[in-house]
């Protein structure tokens, strides 16, 4: 599902989204304009009366010269969204021991859906589902990604056999690092295998949810993904 990028420029709009991105603590990715590193922060407040939003301090902390009237460009991502923006730094102050920077609500935010949701991908840690074939057999296959209406998993070739498009793989249990398991029946909706020896990749959707399953995935989907933009985020500033 590809939704071509457009831009919001009407205040109301500006000041809703941007009081989505603060109350959900999403992360921001942050250029300074001039400068290659990247760095990353969050959105404390927004002061509709003076026009001005606040960011924490960048981490790691940004030694390059950011001053007043320093263009700031800002990515982050909301419910499966690309979101970016440009501010120009109003003013800089220090509190409780760190510095927090007051910046220009922006006149333009970019929104680009690229798909309905957003699948976060998981390399980056320790994630598996445990699942019963129709033959009865039970098998383990790796989460490669994960979004809040599926995910993507890779299997071994050799244990393929009955995995069909369309099948359900009833009472699954998904394991994420750190996390309590969350039981899921699942339908393969797409299965992709390059090379008889290598693993088999599938996608499978969660069906027949329940309130508190969704709610719980939607959970753990956003903590995902702002758990994935902190380590992408630490690894490009090495």
């Amino acid at each position: 599902m590809n939704i071509q990028p457009y831009h919001i420029i009407t205040r109301p709009q500006i000041l809703a989204l941007l009081r989505r991105i603060t109350e959900n603590r999403s992360l921001l990715t942050v250029k300074i304009e001039g400068f290659n590193d990247v760095y990353s922060s969050t959105v404390l407040a927004i002061n509709t009366r003076k026009n001005l939003l606040a960011i924490d301090e960048p981490f790691p902390q940004a030694y390059e010269p950011i001053s007043r009237n320093t263009t700031l460009h800002c990515y982050t991502r909301l419910d499966g969204i690309s979101i970016s923006f440009s501010c120009k730094v109003h003013t800089k102050s220090r509190a409780n021991g760190s510095y927090c920077y007051e910046l220009s609500i922006p006149d333009t935010i970019n929104h680009h859906q690229r798909r309905r949701h957003y699948r976060v991908p998981l390399s980056w840690t320790n994630a598996t589902l445990s699942f019963t074939l129709p033959d009865q057999s039970q098998h383990d296959a790796i989460v490669t990604d994960m979004s809040i209406s599926g995910i993507g998993a890779a299997l071994s070739a050799a244990k393929t056999v009955l995995l069909e498009k369309n099948i359900f793989l009833i009472k699954s249990i998904l394991n994420i690092a750190n996390n309590p398991p969350i039981d899921a029946d699942l339908q393969v909706r797409s299965i992709r295998a390059d090379t008889p020896d290598e693993p088999v990749y599938f996608g499978a959707r969660f069906v027949n949810l329940e309130t508190t399953q969704a709610q719980l995935l939607q959970q753990l989907v956003t903590q995902l993904d702002r758990e994935s933009c902190q380590i992408n985020a630490m690894t490009i500033s090495r």
